[in-house]
């Protein structure tokens, strides 16, 4: 089982499988449409890094991650933009992914 302390080594790892969606100047259904296909397609282990810009892609990716079974890694802002890296969960709830993301301040 893998414990919190592994995630970074695991993220670290997954880097060189990292896609990547530049959705900062999409609406809300459109970036979320493109998300779930891009990690429909990706295999265990890799990650989707999403970049936006307003607050409310928090809550949506969130909600998407839970509909359609995907793991929220992270979610931090970086100056006006907010950046997700989310994982496709293919193993089950024991897989290295399950874990709850940090809370934003």
């Amino acid at each position: 089982m893998t414990t919190s302390s592994d995630l970074p080594d695991l993220i670290a790892t997954a880097v060189l499988h990292t896609h990547e969606l530049d959705e900062r100047a999409s609406t809300s259904p459109l970036r979320l449409v493109r998300a779930s296909r891009t990690l429909a397609s990706m295999r265990s282990g890799e990650l989707l890094r999403i970049l936006t810009r307003d607050e409310a892609s928090l809550r949506e990716f969130r909600a998407l991650a839970t509909v359609r079974n995907f793991v929220v890694v992270s979610q931090e802002r970086i100056d006006d933009d907010y950046v997700h890296l989310i994982a496709p969960q293919r193993d089950g709830p024991s897989d290295a992914w399950s874990h709850d993301p940090a809370p934003i301040d």
